[in-house]
């Protein structure tokens, strides 16, 4: 009630011209809302109701007393009247602004202040949940690793062969990608080594992974986790697809949160994505907008 009347009162002292005869009567603003069931009245403007919603929100919002709410509930139907009088209710500027504020206060009392938990969003365990990982998560590790694949037959030769690789990388410290490869490459080529050069398979950078992805490459995850720090390599890991040596690249650490702290990072970010949805929504289904584009365009 009040938002109507307060965008009303704005322009009941300005010298406004006469508003247009095209705008329907449909376009007015109704002055006398309907009140709730249990909604009393306290005071009446020449036999219109001043009901105690009013003064109630008057005096939340302004931190005033009955008497001095009641006031200024008075205040605004007074206002409210003599705007009518003058024709203003019928204005296209006072009408558009009387429905922006009542879809405002629609928006503010059934999405803002309804859809506050996450339980409150029907998509949120299938879109938002998935985010929690970003707030809440164990360790993460990046790693890059070389491979000596197993030929048939030949898996000891193989495990010798990333064991001398771990061995030449076991003293280092401070590794990147580049230099982990050409030490690596340079081991594979040496003189008396039983693998000739192409035979070693190198991996692009992977990006940070928890432990938890290696449940079906266990000896693999054991082993980059077992690296003490970044740029240090592991022991030679044995997995399906031959003898790998790993050099550690990046740790995510763990990071802990409460479900309340989940929650308050993440349903604010559900509220903005969950809104179109929310208004597509409102409207029966039979309902037809139409948008005059052409007007739109000739928009100065």
């Amino acid at each position: 009630m009040r938002l109507g009347l307060v965008a009303i009162a704005a322009c009941a002292g300005t010298q406004a011209p006469p508003p247009p005869t095209t705008v329907p009567v449909a376009a007015a603003i109704t002055l006398d809302p309907r009140p709730a069931a249990d909604d009393d009245i306290v005071a009446t403007v020449d036999g219109h109701p001043i009901y105690a919603s009013c003064v109630v929100a008057q005096a939340a919002s302004e931190h005033l007393d009955k008497q001095a709410a009641l006031r200024e509930c008075i205040d605004f139907e007074l206002l409210a009247r003599t705007a009518d009088k003058r024709g203003l209710t019928r204005d296209p500027d006072v009408v558009d602004a009387w429905r922006q504020a009542i879809a405002s206060a629609f928006v503010d009392h059934e999405y803002e202040h309804k859809l506050v938990h996450a339980s409150d969003f029907p998509i949120y365990d299938q879109v938002y949940k998935l985010r929690e990982i970003r707030i809440r998560h164990d360790e993460f590790r990046g790693y890059t690793f070389v491979r000596i694949p197993v030929p048939p037959g030949a898996d000891d030769k193989a495990h010798a062969a990333a064991a001398k690789i771990a061995a030449g990388l076991a003293g280092e410290a401070g590794l990147v990608e580049s230099v982990f490869d050409d030490i690596a490459d340079r081991i594979a080529t040496a003189d008396g080594f039983s693998f000739a050069a192409g035979t070693l398979t190198k991996a692009p950078s992977q990006v940070p992974t928890l432990r938890d992805a290696f449940a079906d490459n266990k000896d693999f995850g054991d082993a980059l986790f077992a690296i003490p720090e970044i740029g240090r390599t592991s022991r030679p890991a044995h997995t399906k697809y031959g003898w790998d040596v790993i050099l550690l690249t990046d740790i995510v650490p763990a990071a802990s949160a409460t479900d309340a702290e989940v929650e308050a990072k993440l349903v604010p970010e559900a509220r903005r994505a969950y809104f179109d949805h929310w208004v597509d929504n409102l409207g029966p289904k039979h309902e037809k907008i139409e948008a005059n584009l052409p007007a739109l365009e000739n928009l100065p």
